[in-house]
């Protein structure tokens, strides 16, 4: 048993988390199967909340501008991130968190032996019997002081530069999917205009149409004409399936692919995590408006010419203004994040 500050805790076993880390991550990793899975992600969840009071009450002795303790405080937060996070569905979800979970053992089983060192080097008995005088008592703190920015210089820079790289990141893919979404705009807005009116088709009708938008086969003409007979397909659908087979004969894959917003979601994940939090919400504020374009474009393509929703708030708005609205939003972010940058 271990004892801090009047507090008697569990003994921690750091070659036994590290083994259990180290059988998830690496290139020797041993991935748990589908009974194995849940057992693993208990045991983790359980080394992160015993290391988690640990490293904290060791960062508690140091003083609150020193660097590793700074470093281990992020280090809690990130680790209490992941044990609230969802595992998520299906087997590699959960190896996935599991392995998130093992990444945080590894990390405070490091903070707490660099904390344990720090608290080392400022126990009383070892500066007293270094320091024995008022002139080396000068010098000593002078010397701490002075390795403290010492320490902190470098880790102040390679901060900024992992904030840069991922502002430089988000910027990079926001502009990259705006021209994607942009590209096929004039395709949406044909069939955006077009729509069928809710009123005008019978509870028949709209399970036909549900179930051709199931289909992953590009819908046709004579899709549309059999999924809305006996009544007449519309003279503007007929209008805009011969326009858009003139534009693209892929049109609907075209949307479809455009719509794609996995690289701008990891990205603004990572600035979520960098901050400040400032950046962090002009960053979530791009994410919305670029799932907003995502949502009216995959409708699009899988559902074309389906009547909107009445929940459906953004219908709306136009897909130009969906665009443009990103676009703001892309300009917002990269204005702040180059004064942040500039100014620190």
């Amino acid at each position: 048993m271990s004892s801090t500050r009047g507090q008697t805790t569990r003994p921690v076993d750091t070659e036994a988390m590290r083994a259990d880390a180290r059988r998830l991550l690496g290139p020797d990793a041993q991935l748990p199967t589908h009974d194995e899975v849940h057992d693993v992600t208990l045991q983790l969840r359980g080394h992160v909340m015993l290391l988690i009071p640990e490293v904290l009450r060791c960062a508690d002795r140091l003083p609150s501008d020193d660097v590793p303790r700074a470093c281990a405080l992020a280090g809690i937060n990130e680790a209490r991130r992941r044990l609230n996070a969802s595992p998520g569905m299906g087997l590699p979800a959960a190896i996935a968190h599991a392995q998130r979970l093992a990444r945080s053992v590894n990390a405070l089983l490091d903070h707490l032996a660099n904390l344990k060192r720090q608290d080392l080097l400022m126990d009383p008995a070892i500066t007293a019997a270094l320091v024995t005088t008022p002139t080396a008592a000068a010098a000593y703190a002078a010397g701490r002081a002075q390795a403290r920015a010492v320490r902190r210089g470098p880790v102040d820079a390679i901060r900024r530069q992992h904030q840069r790289d991922a502002y430089a990141a988000l910027t990079r893919a926001a502009w990259t999917y705006l021209g994607d979404a942009g590209s096929v705009t004039h395709l949406v807005q044909v069939v955006h205009r077009a729509r069928l009116k809710d009123h005008e088709l019978s509870p028949a009708t709209r399970y036909r149409l549900g179930d051709l938008c199931l289909s992953s086969n590009p819908i046709t003409k004579d899709d549309l004409a059999d999924a809305l007979a006996p009544a007449a397909l519309p003279p503007a659908i007929d209008h805009a399936l011969k326009w858009l087979e003139e534009a693209s004969p892929t049109w609907q894959q075209d949307i479809r692919d455009a719509g794609r917003l996995d690289d701008l979601a990891r990205a603004e994940s990572v600035v979520a995590l960098e901050g400040p939090d400032h950046l962090a919400e002009l960053a979530e504020q791009l994410r919305r408006r670029a799932v907003a374009v995502q949502h009216r474009w995959a409708k699009t393509a899988i559902g074309p010419f389906q009547p909107p929703r009445l929940n459906e708030t953004d219908q709306e708005v136009p897909s130009d203004e969906l665009i443009a609205r990103l676009k703001e939003a892309i300009q917002g972010f990269t204005r702040a994040a180059r004064v942040y940058l500039n100014s620190h």
